[in-house]
């Protein structure tokens, strides 16, 4: 819908909704909602203590996005074809660290391989868009997450098929 406001050039309050509701699902419940549904399907006794610890960190990343997001609203435009999110207030680097831990580091400590492959794709994020996307970052980091989600797709059908093959006729 953002692209669509964006190209019929709507009305900047339609822009700030559609751009603010964004930012909600990005920056107020991602850090918490990651860590903990990865936690909670994790096997492994150890892990799981480890990834859901990374919701306690999450839980002021998520009230500063908050906070920031209610006093700062994100608008967007295009910028080199894709877009860019704005709100006018700089994020400090510590809570942009906190937040990169808390989406990517759960599922590289994931027992799962394929978990652990898409937290390395999606991990990659801040290193490509700081060199050579850094206005489009948020966009970048969701066309990673999207190109990693073939790897939870295989994943989910080997996954199915094993299971097909397994069960009794």
């Amino acid at each position: 819908m953002l692209w669509l406001a964006l190209a019929r050039a709507a009305a900047p309050a339609l822009l700030v909704i559609l751009s603010s509701a964004f930012a909600i699902v990005a920056f107020v419940m991602w850090p918490v909602y990651g860590p903990l549904a990865i936690g909670l399907a994790e096997p492994h006794r150890r892990r799981k203590r480890l990834i859901l610890a990374l919701v306690l960190l999450a839980m002021p990343v998520s009230i500063y996005g908050a906070m920031n997001i209610g006093t700062h609203p994100y608008t967007a435009c295009v910028v080199s074809r894709s877009l860019s999110y704005r709100d006018g207030s700089p994020y400090p680097h510590v809570v942009t660290g906190a937040y990169i831990l808390c989406t990517c580091l759960p599922l590289i400590l994931a027992s799962r391989q394929a978990l652990r492959w898409f937290g390395a794709i999606v991990a990659a994020r801040p290193a490509v868009s700081a060199i050579f996307y850094y206005e489009q970052s948020f966009s970048v980091w969701c066309f990673f997450a999207a190109s990693g989600s073939v790897v939870l797709y295989a994943h989910c059908a080997e996954v199915r098929r094993l299971a097909v093959r397994a069960a009794p006729n």
